[in-house]
């Protein structure tokens, strides 16, 4: 008995010594190389994908699922991180904490079937180093219109970010946007239009939200080489609703005759256009020269420069389209004819809606100094009559109820079929604004008028 437990014993010896991972084997890992997303990495988003290319005890090679897609499970490891957290093969760490605050994430790896090896990684998340700011140069350069902004970052580690090409945009999550006394998370910038002050341009700036020291700043000139468009229509007349098809019988002696379809109703007038006031002078800069314009309207006022070189106002005081009338309710059909009654008739399709009327165009006077009256050109004046709306079309008519005996004419005809309904009239046209007229005043008066809110 003391025999047989002597030799388990020794045969257990020799199987632990051969599975301990204190002991090299074939496949026993006796190098790791750390393999990170480089643009995971830019991106500072908090979320790296890494992998192992791992080199076994008989010389070959092997990597870790995830990043690399190879052929080895993450279980095969025990990975402890500092600074940040690790599963399964995903770096996670707080930006606010490592990039504030200039930190390293620490990876400490060890194969479980080699106890003997154990290898640290320090990473050093990349920092932009230098950056630069311009302006699309394509873009309209006037207050109220969207600027685009191109952002190029340099990192530490060389790699230089633009956020015009390939998958840059998410610099603008790094970057604080600063100009007019705001701080703005997009691309584009839109400067607040200060009329009747004229701008020479505002200077833009950004800030990396986790390093202040590392910023730029360039100024975006304004030429107001804009086209501005105001509206002042009146409005559109509402569609007239349909007329209702119509399936019961209407009894007449031994008959029952198709209903007729309900008519269409009519499409509402549209508006008139708004009365328009406008006031012009001329300012100018060492560059160019801008006519300066206020426009009143509905209640409305609005202040705009635009370059003589370039820029225009287009003003529409149209009256409003007329809407269009419905369309007629189909008739119903006839009953069948049988022992006791006729067959019937089918009723008459509904008649159209008429359509609306088109709303008058507005009225248009113009204010102006000696030396804007030249320019007056570049102002478009649209205040011609609305459109009239289409009658709606006539319901389709009812069939004829069906009889035992039909003659070919009857067949041909349909004798006993109800009418189609009439279509509707169109509406008439709005008349036509007057043509625009034109006041001459002093410049000290004109410019009264438009510094007044």
């Amino acid at each position: 008995m003391k025999g047989k437990l002597l030799i388990l014993a020794l045969l257990g010896g020799i199987l632990f010594s051969q599975c301990s991972p204190n002991k090299l084997r074939k496949r026993s890992v006796v190098k790791v190389a750390l393999m990170l997303d480089s643009t995971a990495m830019v991106r500072q988003s908090g979320f790296i994908p890494a992998g192992f290319s791992i080199q076994l005890n008989n010389g070959k090679t092997r990597t870790t699922q995830g990043l690399a897609n190879g052929l080895w499970g993450w279980r095969r490891f025990i990975v402890k991180a500092e600074n940040a957290a690790f599963e399964k093969g995903n770096l996670i760490y707080n930006p606010a904490d490592v990039l504030a605050n200039n930190k390293k994430i620490k990876l400490i790896v060890r194969p479980r079937n080699n106890a003997n090896y154990t290898d640290t990684f320090l990473i050093d998340v990349p920092r932009p180093v230098q950056v630069s700011l311009d302006y699309n140069h394509q873009s309209v350069l006037a207050p109220e219109q969207p600027i685009k902004m191109t952002l190029s970052v340099l990192y530490d580690n060389g790699m230089v970010v633009t956020s015009t090409k390939g998958d840059g945009s998410f610099l603008w999550d790094l970057f604080d946007l600063e100009y007019d006394g705001k701080t703005d998370k997009r691309n584009t910038i839109w400067i607040d239009n200060p009329a009747p002050k004229l701008l020479e341009g505002t200077r833009v700036g950004v800030r990396y939200k986790y390093n202040d020291t590392i910023t730029a700043e360039t100024f975006v000139p304004l030429d107001y080489k804009v086209s501005y468009t105001f509206s002042y229509a009146g409005e559109h007349g509402q569609t007239g609703w349909d007329g209702s098809d119509v399936y019961g019988y209407k009894c007449s002696g031994n008959t029952k005759n198709g209903q007729d379809g309900h008519s269409g109703n009519p499409g509402g007038h549209g508006g008139n256009g708004k009365n328009v006031l406008i006031y012009t002078d001329v300012v100018y800069r060492d560059d160019a020269s801008f006519l300066l314009v206020k426009i009143t309207a509905a209640n409305q006022t609005k202040t705009v420069f635009i370059n003589m070189e370039g820029g225009k106002i287009s003003i529409d005081c149209k009256g409003g389209r007329g809407g269009n009338g419905g369309d007629g309710g189909r008739g119903g059909d006839g009953a069948g004819e049988t022992e006791k009654r006729e067959a019937g008739c089918g009723g008459n399709g509904g008649s159209g809606g008429s359509g609306g009327n088109g709303g008058n165009g507005g009225t248009v006077a113009v204010y102006t100094t000696q030396a804007a009256r030249p320019y007056l050109g570049l102002i478009q004046i649209d205040n011609s009559g609305g459109e009239a709306g289409r009658g709606g079309d006539g319901g389709k008519k009812g069939r004829g109820g069906s009889k035992e005996k039909t003659t070919f004419l009857e067949l041909l005809l349909g004798t006993n079929n109800g009418y189609r309904g009439t279509d509707g009239y169109s509406g008439n046209k709005g008349t036509d604004g007057p043509p625009m007229q034109v006041f001459i005043l002093p410049d000290n008066t004109i410019r009264k008028v438009i510094e007044t809110p």
